[in-house]
């Protein structure tokens, strides 16, 4: 068919070495399958379904080039964690409460794509139903249309996702608790 155009994916040996802000360049090039020539140029019977096929105005082929900007994300995650046992201390014995917080810093340059945190709900424990919060604000243990869930997404496991994080962000933070069967 006539003037058709397809999406054309390039994958990059980026080094591993290159600083942030580091640009590389890519080239592309493209031949028709029944011929390349002078715009114009008939290819009798080369078309679809038998028809002639003729030459646009790239001739039947093109290349063009693009450049590409290294960034690097990284993500760092803290995780602490505070002990409250019935007796009023911090003893990790059996109805202890253990409340985590799992501390989420982006840096460098550019945006960390759909970012997902999963954490286990540790052995010998059961989530506390309710304590969910991504930035103080509660989130369902469902999995819905919040951001987080608990055990639904992938059973024993925590997941909150952040989505896209544009570098500067400011810090992410999840907090739930648990308590020691």
């Amino acid at each position: 068919m006539p003037i058709q155009s397809i999406v054309v994916f390039v994958l990059n040996d980026i080094p591993e070495n290159l600083v942030d802000g580091s640009q590389g360049n890519t080239r592309l090039s493209a031949t028709s399958i029944v011929g390349s020539g002078t715009p114009g140029t008939v290819f009798p019977g080369q078309g679809d379904f038998g028809l002639d096929a003729v030459l646009g105005s790239s001739g039947g082929d093109d290349d063009d080039a693009g450049t590409y900007l290294v960034s690097n994300v990284s993500i760092l995650l803290v995780k602490s964690v505070v002990i409250s046992d019935a007796s009023g201390g911090s003893r990790p014995v059996t109805g202890a409460t253990l409340s985590y917080t799992i501390t989420v810093t982006a840096s460098g340059s550019g945006s960390a794509r759909s970012v997902v945190i999963t954490d286990s709900i540790p052995e010998n424990t059961t989530f506390v139903a309710g304590t969910l919060t991504l930035n103080s604000v509660p989130l369902t243990d469902e999995a819905d249309a919040d951001a987080g869930d608990a055990g639904q997404t992938t059973p024993g496991v925590v997941t909150v996702r952040l989505g896209d994080i544009a570098i500067p962000s400011q810090e992410q933070i999840i907090t739930f608790d648990v308590i020691i069967n």
